[in-house]
This record gives C-alpha cells, structure tokens and sequence, in this order.
C-alpha cells in the first residue's frame, strides 16, 4: 500500500495511468543480482509494457531530484542491465 500511495496509484511510466491493481512491484537494485531488498524504497509500480521495456530492453529507474521515480527513456541507459535468457520449458 505504501508503493500504491507513493507512486499515486498507478504505474511510474511517463503519462502511464494503468492502475496499480494490474502493475507488479519491481524492484529498483535487483534483488538477485545486486542483493537489492524488498521495501517500499526499492520498489516501484509497473505495468506489464513498462516492466518489460526495464528488463527486457535496459531501461533504468531514475529518481528525480523532487524524489519522484521515473522511467529513464533511452534503451540500454541502465548499465548494470543484463539480458536474461528466456527460461527453456520442458
């Protein structure tokens, strides 16, 4: 409830309104990785598209100078970024 009411109940992407019901929480500093922690000050609201855009496509999460986060907008801009292999299924 606490990443609903910061991020103002919506996904963090640029004029993004998908309601935070459909956004997962995804964390900033990865948790595998980068031994990044589950809180609020870790977490951020995506939508499915946004999610995909930091995973997939090496987008970062910035957080503004008013505190705000934000979608960094030029592919690659994350530099700790790394492709994950799609998992094989059997």
């Amino acid at each position: 409830r606490a990443i609903t009411a910061r991020d103002h109940g919506h996904c963090i992407g640029e004029g993004c309104d998908v309601p935070a019901a459909w956004c997962d929480c995804h964390h900033t500093r990865h948790w595998a990785r980068d031994h990044g922690p589950t809180s609020v000050d870790n977490g951020v609201l995506l939508c499915g598209r946004h999610h995909d855009q930091v995973h997939h496509h090496g987008h970062a999460i910035i957080t503004r100078p008013d505190g705000t986060r934000a979608i960094n907008p030029t592919p690659g801009s994350d530099p700790n970024h790394h492709t994950t292999p799609p998992t094989p299924r059997p």
